[in-house]
C-alpha cells in the first residue's frame, strides 16, 4: 500500500543520502550546506502523497529513478528562484547556460567528472559502505567484531600480514584463512542483497552489478 511504499522509499533515500547531497552540490555549484538543505527539501517532496502515486520501486533502477527525480526537482527549484529574481528585477541564468568555452555554468567547477558520473561513483561506493556496515553489525552480533576490525584493512590483501592478524586474534593460520573466506563470501552476499533492494528485475540486477564493478574498477 501507499504507506509501505512511502516507508521503503524513505529508507532507501536515507541509505543513499550522501551521494544525493553531493549530486545536488555538483549540479548547483553551491556549498555543502545549500546541498544539504536542498536534499532535505527533495526528500520531503519525494514523500508527498501526490509524488508517490507515480513511483513504483518494484520496477526500474532506484539510482536512475532518483537521478531523474533530482533533475526535475532542481529544474522546479530553478524556475521558482528565477520567478523570484524576475520579481526583483534581477536576471537569472538558465539551468543549461554555458560559459564562453562551452562549460555548463551549473556543473561543478574544477571537477574531472560530470555530476552524473560523480553520482555513479559515489553511489557505487555507498553500496559497498552499506554492505560493509551490515557486515560489521552481523559480526558484532556473532561476537566476531574483533575479526571484522582486524580484517578491515585487509579487504584487498594490502593490510597487516596474515600471521600478525592470526596472532592478534589467537587463531591458527588455517582458522584465520577459513574465517577470511567466510567473511568475504558474506560480504559479497550483502552487496548483492543491497543492490537487489534498488532494482525490480533480474536483468536490472545484473546490469547494476556490472555497473558497480565497472565504476569501482574505473
Amino acid at each position: 500500500d501507499e504507506a509501505t511504499r512511502g516507508a521503503a522509499l524513505e529508507r532507501l533515500l536515507g541509505r543513499y543520502r550522501s551521494p544525493i547531497v553531493r549530486y545536488m552540490q555538483c549540479c548547483r555549484r553551491g556549498s555543502f550546506e545549500e546541498a544539504e538543505n536542498l536534499t532535505q527539501e527533495f526528500f520531503l517532496a519525494c514523500l508527498r502523497r501526490d509524488f508517490l502515486r507515480n513511483v513504483d520501486l518494484e520496477h526500474g533502477r532506484f539510482r536512475s529513478f532518483i537521478r531523474v527525480c533530482i533533475r526535475n526537482f532542481l529544474r522546479d527549484q530553478h524556475a521558482h528562484d528565477s520567478a523570484i529574481k524576475r520579481g526583483e528585477g534581477k536576471p537569472m541564468e538558465s539551468l543549461d547556460a554555458v560559459d564562453p568555452e562551452g562549460n555548463r555554468l551549473l556543473d561543478p567547477p574544477g571537477s574531472e567528472l560530470s555530476p552524473d558520473k560523480e553520482l555513479d561513483r559515489r553511489w557505487a561506493r555507498q553500496v559497498i559502505a552499506n554492505a560493509r556496515e551490515l557486515l560489521r553489525t552481523e559480526c558484532a552480533a556473532g561476537q566476531r567484531e574483533a575479526l571484522f576490525e582486524a580484517l578491515s584493512d585487509d579487504w584487498e590483501d594490502q593490510g597487516s600480514p596474515r600471521a600478525d592478524i592470526a596472532a592478534q586474534l589467537g587463531m591458527t593460520a588455517n582458522a584465520l584463512r577459513v574465517s577470511i573466506h567466510r567473511v568475504r563470501q558474506r560480504f559479497r552476499e550483502l552487496i548483492r542483497e543491497e543492490l537487489r533492494q534498488t532494482v525490480g528485475t533480474q536483468e536490472e540486477f545484473d546490469d547494476e552489478m556490472r555497473f558497480l564493478f565497472d565504476v569501482l574498477s574505473g
